[in-house]
């Protein structure tokens, strides 16, 4: 009996402490409970913007479009992988060398996609704030949010490895279901 106590006592502790994290972190950063549940995203503490999640018939128009620039945000080896064509890569382990070099391109385009290996990454939100935080407008900045694993599937127009290309070949040859 002593022991089901402790551990419920424990427990108990845990979930607290977790609590008072949690409500610690959204005041200190003025979130709101919308904010949390919403597709917002926190610059400061004191500035939320909405970022457009972008489905894939809007991005392919902007793909079309020119002067728009598409950044791929994984790391370099998926990036030479496969990617969508002429996006440029700049994943979170080279922010900081990349961007300096893109920051002027990227601050005169009419639209920026980022996008990751889908919805599951949040990569793409942390470059958009920083890039707001650069004076790139924030209007001009758009998620793909099902990045690469959509567009690969939609055989949408891509740069593609030997590696990629053989893996497709063999993908393609094997009976469907």
């Amino acid at each position: 009996m002593p022991i089901s106590f402790s551990i419920r006592k424990l427990i108990g502790i845990g979930l607290a402490s977790i609590t008072l994290g949690f409500v610690s972190f959204i005041s200190q950063e003025q979130i709101t409970f919308k904010d949390i549940f919403s597709q917002k995203a926190v610059l400061s503490s004191s500035k939320v913007v909405d970022f457009d999640y972008v489905p894939l018939p809007q991005i392919i128009q902007i793909f079309y479009s020119p002067d728009s620039i598409f950044l791929d945000v994984r790391d370099e080896k998926y990036y030479n992988y496969g990617h969508i064509q002429n996006a440029l890569n700049l994943p979170m382990s080279e922010l900081e060398s990349k961007l300096p070099s893109l920051l002027k391109s990227l601050q005169a385009s009419p639209n920026i996609v980022i996008y990751c290996n889908g919805p599951s990454c949040g990569v793409p939100i942390i470059i958009a704030k920083r890039l707001v935080k650069e004076n790139v407008p924030f209007n001009h900045i758009k998620i793909y949010i099902q990045g690469w694993p959509e567009w690969r599937s939609c055989h949408l127009p891509m740069t593609v490895s030997d590696a990629f290309q053989h893996d497709l070949t063999k993908e393609n040859a094997s009976p469907g279901i």
